[in-house]
This record gives C-alpha cells, structure tokens and sequence, in this order.
C-alpha cells in the first residue's frame, strides 16, 4: 500500500468520525425511541431569534404524524396570553409544525406532556433544554418512563411531575453544585441533599431532603419506632436521643405528611406518655423494681416526701422479658430523671457484653468441667460449699442454658442471663484451682521358697513393733518366719536398687536408700538370688483423683491358625496375633481430708512359661497370667503391700557324667533326674507421697537426683574394685 492510499484512508476515517452524532445526545432504550437530532450552530442562532420574538424554536419529540405510539413523546405547547400580541391569533400546532414536531416552549407557556416508554436518557434531556439545568446520569440508572398528560402545565409544574415519575420509578435528583444527579433512590440518603432546621419544605414535592425535627415533648425513639412503617425503603429516619430529635430523608411530600403527625403527636401530655428503654446489659426484670425504688428516692431527695409521693403514682414501670425493654408511663418532665437512671443502672461490666462469655480455665479440663456443669438440674436444692453457704437456695439453670468446652484453648463458652452466668462462674472457680500431685513408688517382686524352706507367705508383726497392721496405719510386716543374719542383709543391699525408695507402714528402718517394713522382713525374703526377682521398679508422678499408668513388657506373636499345603514340598502358612506380655499397673490416687490417700489399683502380670510344638516347627507360647485389683488406704508416706498371688512351677533338672551317663542301663548310675517344685508369691510394694506444690516438687526432684548421683558413683566404686580384683586374681 503506497503512502498516498493509506493518508487518504485516514482522512477518510477522520471524516466518519466527526460525522457520527454526539454521545451524549444517544438515547439507549427499549423500543421505538426518536433520537434527537444534532443542531448546528445556525439552529441555536435561529432558535435565539425566535425566542425573542416570542416564538418557541421547534423541536422534535414523536414520531411523524404526530402519533402517540410505543417509544414516542409528544409535547404540545400554548402561549400565555400575556406573551402573545392583543387580538393575534396563535398558530396551531399543525401549522407550527406540519411534521408534528414538538416544541420547547419559552419560560410561561403551558405544555401537556405525553410520554410512552420514553428512554430516561431523552426524557432528562427534554427537562435540560426546558428548565434550562444541568443534568447527570449514573451508568448504574436505566429504563424506560411513561407519562400520560391531558391539562396543561407550567413547565415549574413539569418539572414537579418529572420528579414525581423519578419516584415512581425509585430514582431520585439529587442537586450538586451547578448540576443535578440522578441517581437510584436507595442511594440518595447519603448524598449531600437540602437540609431543613425547623421550617418545612416549601413546596410539597417528590425531591429528596433532609427535615431535622426537634421534638419538645415526646421521645425522639419512641416516635421513630412509631411512624417507622410510614417511612419508605429509600427514606432514613434516625432518632438522636441526646437532643431528643428526628432526622428524616425522604421526598418533600412524605416528610409534610410525617410532619403534620408529629405536631399532632408531640404535645404535652399531663397523664403521662409511654416510653420504650432497651436495655444492653442488664435484665428488664430485675431493673424494673429497682428503678422504680431508686426514683422515688431520687424525687425524695429532690421535691421532698410529699412530691415522692405525687410521682410515685404517676411513674409506672414495666418489663418485658422478650425485648429485654422497660415500658415507662410517666410525664415527659420525669422521663428526663428516668432516663438518667438507666444510664447508670445500665452500665457494661467488667465482664463481655451480651449472653454468651467465654472462660478461660487454669487448671480443669474444659471437657470434663462442661460434662459436669450440664448435669446441674435446673431444679437445684442447697449449693455445694463452705459451711457458710449452707442454707442459701441455688440458683435454677434455665433450659437456655449452653455450655460448650474448647479444647484447644481449654475455654468454656457460656451462653447464659447475667443471674445465671453468676452461679455457674462461681462454681468453675471454685473447682478451677490448682491439683494436688502425688508421687507414687511402686516395687513389683516375686518371692520364691524351696520346699525345704517355708512355703509360702506368712503375715504377722515384728517383734520390734508395738500395734496391729491395719490399712492406713503406722506399723510393721515380716515375711517368712525363721530370722535373717548379716549375710542375708548384705545380699538384699546387693540385690534391690540403691535408687529406689521404698515407702514402708511402720517407717521404721532405711537400709541404703531402701525403706522396709521390717529389717528381718526383707533379710528373710531374699536369702538367695534364685528366690527374689524384682519385677519392675515403677515410679510415676500423677494428679489427685487422675489414673497412672505404667506397662513394661514385649510384643510376642501367638499362632492364630495354620493351613497345612496340599503338597508335601510347600511350607505350611501360619497366621498370628501379637499380643502384649509383660506387668503392668494402673493406680489411681485420691487425696482425703485427713492427708491420707486412697489407691485404687489394678495389677497384672502376664508372662511366657514354655512353647509347645503343634507339628512340624509351629511352637505355641503358653502364658500365666496374675491379676490383682484393690483400694486401699495409706498415709502420705507409708507403704502398702499387695501379695497372696502365688504361682505353682515344676522344673525338671537332668545331671550326668560325660559319656558315662549315655550308656544304656549302667548309665543311671552316671547321672539322676529331679523335679523342683516351684512356688512363687507375687508382691507389690506401693508408697504415696503428697506433692502439693512447686517446693515440695523440686525438693522431690533434688532427693531423686542424689538417689542417682549415688548410684551412679556406688557403680563406679563396683567397677574399679572389679578391675582390681581381675588385675591381682586373675
């Protein structure tokens, strides 16, 4: 393409361009709508002329023909006869305008106005060029108006009407500045309208302003609950109840309506009026009483007895539940001392406003704390406390009631009346207190006897103890019955661990860092290695009334079922079970009133004796399995003693000499077979101690460590005479 064809291509667009009709005179609608023509600057020159003439310019509206159809306006003027000339007779419209045109008619004139599904766009253009204003369209304002007219109007009059179908149509004109802002009706409340102070508006319109309505004697709310159902979807009334005014937004005929009721309404009344205080925080139905107490005392102190008197009959107060308001009969000078009241009485506390409240507990756990309180009856008898409370009623839980806990932040959430929140909240910190610890030591054993030596366990008190054995009481056991020397005592030192602590009944004898009932007890007990085997040596750290738990053991698989192959070179399928073997102890510890401790214990040991062939290599683990579940009660300190599980186990010994013993039928003079027969007593040792706070913790703590730090160095102690003694006899 040469240079020369695209300049006149360009040229050619330019053209096109300037020759498309203004944009702000397009009318976008549905329909059948004319478009008003673009005039040139010899129209405005010949349009000028004629109006001072006293001829209105023409200006076209409908269709051709004059037809009034779908999408047409039709506007038809008359001169005043102030305007017109005497004894001049004025055109008709026919011969002003053979094409049907309208006309803008100049400032006088009567028109009648004929609009059908008119775009907004040209029926704000044809009030522009009649009311000579300036006029703006939000993008968000569209459709199509109708305007049905047979009197002639005025065009301040047409203007009116104009306003009146903006209305209708929920728009509205807003002036600003120089320009007037058309503009949706729900919207114009919150623009910068006319305001009136006092006076009315002065022409009973459909154009949006603002009324400030002072009122001398009834309530600025109560008048704005009342004519609220007058007030439509795009009008604002807003009570200010400081200065005890009305501020409305609405079209100037509603407010001159809504301004006739309130004279009529806002008058004096000498039997009193009724008023409506919500109330925030406190409850109608106990703030009823007390307000009507307290402003009778208030007009005591002001007026006297006598006026206190005079008023007290006048003032009626009632609550209503459901609103949470006080309906106030009384005189409008006395609803100013009413109002003053509730100020004060009606004050945000230091607790969240509203029925629900969250808690924050310390020390509970939320869902434990919720179980509880939601088992309140709503029906309570005498409150649960100190001897001081005994005789005051509980307060009833309401069915509306709702506790919900919050694990996360371990919170309660209470959705409850002040009244109601009062009594649950002194309850929660009540039990929300810090926990009694207690530390528990526990010693699982088993005592063997062979059956030259007693069988069994035999319980009775040393000689050395003054007093019985009983639960919770101070005192002393033995175990066996013939008496121990220093050998057995050193055996036992060497046998138990140096590191743990055993709490005793009588706290009559420590050896090392063991505690027993009784010296001759233990010495008795462990006499050899083959007839003590310490088990477990558990020690665990619990809350007061909170389970513990300990469990050492293994996880051995147990054959469930075998499947035998069909061919003699396929292996055989087993399916197993594991399952736990080992000791395991449960405690549970209870603090009681007079410091001593109720334990509540579950104990069971489950062990491997053999394993028994079913064919082929499948081996089959046969278990024992001793249980014991008790309370007891001990003294912070004290030991109790659990025994009385005794096992039976035969063991079969096979002795021969080398060789010798092999030979058949001279080979039993070589070697011999025995059974042993085999019991076993199983014993646990448990000792509480009461931890009630962070010092007596710590000093748990330090006591604990020197236990270790002691035997850690009784070790090193072993170890270097072990190296010795390998170093010289070895």
């Amino acid at each position: 393409m040469t240079p020369r064809a695209l300049f006149h291509i360009l040229l050619l667009t330019l053209f096109l361009l300037l020759s498309l009709p203004c944009p702000t005179r397009e009318v976008f609608g549905q329909g059948k709508v004319p478009q008003i023509p673009r005039e040139s600057p010899a129209d405005n020159l010949r349009r000028l002329q004629e109006m001072k003439r006293g001829r209105p310019a023409p200006y076209t509206l409908s269709s051709p023909a004059g037809e009034s159809s779908p999408g047409t306006a039709e506007v038809q003027t008359q001169a005043t006869a102030a305007q017109a000339p005497a004894g001049s007779q004025q055109p008709r419209a026919e011969e002003r305008d053979p094409h049907g045109r309208g006309e803008i008619p100049v400032k006088g004139d009567l028109i009648t106005m004929n609009f059908r599904d008119v775009d907004l766009h040209v029926l704000v253009k044809f009030m522009s060029d009649l009311m000579g204003k300036n006029f703006v369209i939000e993008p968000n304002v569209k459709g199509t108006m109708t305007i049905l007219s047979q009197e002639k109007i005025t065009p301040e009059e047409a203007y009116q009407v104009f306003l009146s179908t903006l209305d209708v149509y929920g728009l509205a004109a807003v002036p600003s500045g120089k320009v007037i802002k058309i503009i949706q009706a729900s919207d114009a409340k919150a623009k910068g309208v006319e305001t009136f102070v006092r006076s009315t508006p002065r022409v009973p319109g459909d154009k949006i302003v603002t009324q400030i309505l002072p009122l001398k004697n009834g309530d600025a709310a109560d008048m704005a609950r009342l004519l609220a159902p007058l007030v439509p979807k795009s009008g604002l009334m807003v009570p200010y109840t400081e200065t005890n005014t009305l501020i409305l937004i609405d079209t100037e005929s509603n407010i001159r309506r809504l301004t006739q009721i309130l004279s009529e309404l806002d008058v004096p009344d000498s039997k009193g009026s009724v008023h409506i205080f919500e109330l925030e925080n406190a409850s109608a139905k106990k703030l009823a009483p007390r307000v009507s107490q307290l402003f009778q005392s208030r007009r005591v102190g002001i007026s006297g007895a006598g006026a206190a008197a005079g008023a007290g009959e006048q003032v009626k107060i009632f609550p209503d539940e459901r609103t949470n308001s006080l309906v106030v009969m009384a005189p409008a000078a006395q609803v100013a001392e009413i109002r003053q009241l509730l100020e004060r009485l009606d004050r945000k506390t230091d607790r969240q406003s509203g029925n629900a409240r969250i808690l924050t507990l310390k020390y509970a756990k939320a869902e434990d704390l919720a179980k509880m309180l939601t088992e309140i009856p709503a029906k309570g008898g005498e409150r649960a406390g100190d001897d001081k409370d005994k005789g005051k009623s509980a307060t009833p839980l309401s069915k509306e009631v709702q506790i919900y806990p919050d694990k996360a932040t371990n919170s309660l959430v209470i959705i409850a009346e002040q009244e109601e929140f009062d009594f649950l909240e002194d309850i929660i910190r009540r039990l929300d207190i810090p926990r009694t610890m207690v530390f528990v030591e526990a010693l699982i054993m088993e005592v063997s006897a062979a059956k030259s030596l007693d069988l069994g366990v035999e319980w009775f008190a040393a000689q050395d103890y003054n007093g019985g054995f009983r639960p919770g009481s101070s005192g002393g056991m033995v175990l066996g019955g013939s008496p121990g020397g220093a050998e057995a005592a050193a055996m036992a030192s060497a046998v138990i661990p140096s590191g743990l602590s055993i709490g005793v009944v009588g706290r009559a004898i420590t050896m090392g860092n063991v505690v027993f009932p009784n010296f001759s007890a233990f010495v008795r007990a462990v006499q050899s290695d083959t007839n003590f085997n310490i088990l477990s040596t558990p020690q665990i750290l619990t809350l007061d009334n909170a389970e513990a738990v300990i469990e050492v053991g293994q996880n051995i698989p147990f054959v469930t079922r075998v499947d035998q192959p069909s061919q003699v070179t396929e292996r055989a399928i087993q399916t197993f079970e594991y399952k736990d073997v080992g000791v395991s102890l449960k405690v549970t510890p209870q603090i009681n009133e007079d410091r001593t401790v109720r334990l509540k214990v579950e104990q069971s040991i489950k062990s491997v004796v053999e394993r028994t062939a079913l064919g082929g290599t499948v081996l089959a683990p046969t278990t024992t399995f001793r249980r014991a579940k008790t309370d007891i009660t001990v003294n912070d300190g004290d030991t109790a003693v659990i025994g009385g599980l005794i096992e039976n186990r035969m063991d079969r010994g096979n002795t021969q000499t080398p060789c010798l013993g092999g030979i058949p039928g001279l080979g039993w003079l070589f070697k011999s077979v025995s059974d042993h027969d085999e019991k076993t007593n199983l014993l646990v040792f448990l000792s509480p101690r009461i931890v009630e706070n962070q010092e007596a913790g710590r000093r748990l703590y330090e006591q604990k460590q020197a236990q270790i730090d002691q035997t850690l160095e009784e070790a090193r102690k072993r170890q270097q005479q072990e190296k010795i003694r390998r170093m010289f006899f070895e």
